[in-house]
């Protein structure tokens, strides 16, 4: 019975059909489901290496210089084409395979038509620079090779600083502020939304949000918006909650002062 399925799937896995006549994407996304179908609950592949080669095999076509250009056929914007490239990414197994789909990927960023619509963007900075960080987030989490993933990340990364220190995102956030509370939340609820890539950008920003977390006053100011210890707890826990998402660590002795308010 297991040989009998295990021939079927192969002559699926290796015939020369598609899967789906939406095109190479919607192919793509089938064989990964019939790959993650064929795998224990750890994610494992248990039908033997041989059937699994057969993915390998077949998922060579995804990123054939024919089937990226249908894929990228009519899209013009450089992190909308990242994006299609890492949608097919999930339907393509092998090293070999995932290589050239990095390839395609570095391709795409490093084209200066495409580098200069990522350095001078049509929608606002901020908004910009939280698409940036969606697709560096998605390639840091792809199976692409430890070098192209380093260097996309990098090339994003080095766009998003020159927006944020160009556009002056964290000296308007000060100066719109009243206060270093509301400045300090206003640069975390910005880290927990992924506006920030990883790298030089968030790490501006975690700076930025540290020095007013640490400044003089700041504490005692955050404490005064509770009307009560219960009150205060619950704000020190939301803006505890920001700032784990924002990797940052060490909130500066508020948690003995709401203690303290009896």
């Amino acid at each position: 019975c297991r040989q009998t399925l295990i021939k079927r799937v192969e002559q699926t896995v290796n015939g020369p059909r598609s899967f789906s006549s939406d095109g190479v994407l919607a192919d793509a996304k089938i064989l990964r489901q019939l790959y993650e179908a064929l795998c224990d609950p750890d994610g494992n592949f248990v039908m033997g290496s041989d059937l699994e080669e057969s993915f390998v095999e077949r998922s060579q076509r995804y990123v054939s210089g024919d089937a990226v250009g249908r894929m990228l056929e009519g899209v013009t914007e450089p992190l909308q084409r990242v994006s299609i490239l890492l949608t097919a990414e999930k339907g393509v197994f092998g090293k070999s395979a995932r290589q050239r789909l990095g390839d395609y990927v570095l391709a795409v960023l490093i084209e200066p038509e495409n580098q200069a619509k990522l350095r001078n963007p049509e929608n606002p900075p901020a908004v910009h620079m939280r698409d940036l960080g969606g697709i560096q987030r998605r390639i840091l989490d792809s199976s692409l090779s430890e070098k192209q993933i380093e260097d996309s990340a990098e090339l994003l990364d080095d766009i998003c600083t020159e927006l944020l220190d160009r556009d002056q995102i964290l000296a308007k956030i000060a100066a719109r502020s009243t206060n270093s509370v509301d400045e300090c939340i206003s640069i975390l609820k910005l880290c927990s939304a992924g506006t920030f890539t990883e790298g030089r950008a968030m790490d501006m920003a975690r700076k930025r949000a540290s020095t007013v977390l640490r400044s003089p006053g700041f504490a005692e100011a955050f404490l005064r918006r509770g009307s009560d210890k219960v009150e205060m707890q619950k704000m020190l826990l939301e803006l505890e909650e920001l700032m784990t998402k924002a990797g940052i660590g060490e909130l500066p002795l508020m948690g003995a002062m709401v203690a303290a308010h009896a």
